[in-house]
């Protein structure tokens, strides 16, 4: 568990890129293309 705010925002963002990215990846490619770039 993050330890303070600087931690717990960094984490937050790391998880929101992934978000992001899994959006992309399903907007552009279908959700067979979203579940190889989760693999990846």
């Amino acid at each position: 568990m993050p330890s303070d705010e600087k931690e717990l925002n960094s984490v937050f963002f790391d998880q929101l890129t992934i978000v992001e990215r899994i959006e992309r990846q399903l907007e552009s490619g279908g959700a067979e293309a979203a579940k190889v770039r989760l693999r990846s």
